[in-house]
């Protein structure tokens, strides 16, 4: 079973123009990793939209925090702590919606697939219900359980300071503790804060249990080889 996020930027007409871009050569660059790791493809659109799939739909809730905190950490820089302890400047909303994708190598724009309509629909019902992160799967049981865990993350995501976003995006891209320690020539004990102040547990036990509600209707196992 596959995976389709649809997204856009939040508040987009409130950027300056230097912003807008600055996100969308970001979201470029990580699309063409993502899509490198985990097949599928990534478009994006009117310059604040995009919408792209994933071969694996147990990928679809950690690829979409790696998103928003790409995202959230736009303005971090090495050596700039004032910046990297403020509130993002930027941000995104995704939805997620998952099913069977026919051809995980096509362009989103020419897909036209149930669960495409899903994603999207569901991204135009996030105003109504003032989210960020949603999240959409065949089962209503399991839809009303990540409902609510979601609701929670978010409430943690919306405490992230660029320096916490710029961890969690590490950590999501695969660095180890130390290797993070090392890029941002910080000591391991300050990794572990950060890691505190980010929420980084939650977000690794509710990325788990997506990973096990998903199992329910899927088969998916969270100890499946890559």
């Amino acid at each position: 079973m596959q995976a389709v996020l649809t997204g856009d930027l939040i508040a987009s007409t409130d950027y300056s123009q230097d912003l807008r871009d600055e996100v969308a050569s970001a979201l470029k660059k990580e699309f063409a990793i993502l899509e490198e790791e985990h097949g599928g493809v990534f478009s994006i659109w009117r310059g604040d939209s995009f919408q792209g799939t994933l071969r694996d739909a147990g990928d679809a809730l950690s690829v979409s925090l790696r998103l928003k905190a790409l995202v959230n950490k736009i303005e971090a820089t090495p050596s700039a702590k004032k910046v990297k302890s403020q509130a993002p400047v930027a941000d995104i909303r995704i939805a997620v919606a998952i099913g069977e994708v026919a051809n995980i190598a096509a362009e989103p724009a020419e897909a036209n697939d149930e669960v495409f309509v899903k994603s999207g629909q569901a991204l135009d019902s996030m105003d109504k219900k003032k989210r960020t992160l949603l999240l959409n799967s065949p089962d209503s049981a399991i839809n009303r359980e990540l409902e609510v865990e979601l609701t929670l993350l978010e409430h943690i995501i919306e405490r992230w300071s660029v320096a916490s976003a710029e961890l969690v995006y590490l950590k999501l891209s695969g660095l180890s503790d130390q290797q993070i320690a090392k890029q941002l020539e910080i000591s391991l004990p300050a990794v572990y804060k950060r890691k505190k102040i980010a929420g980084w547990n939650t977000c690794e036990v509710m990325i788990r249990r997506y990973k096990e509600l998903l199992g329910i209707i899927t088969g998916y196992r969270i100890d499946k080889p890559n």
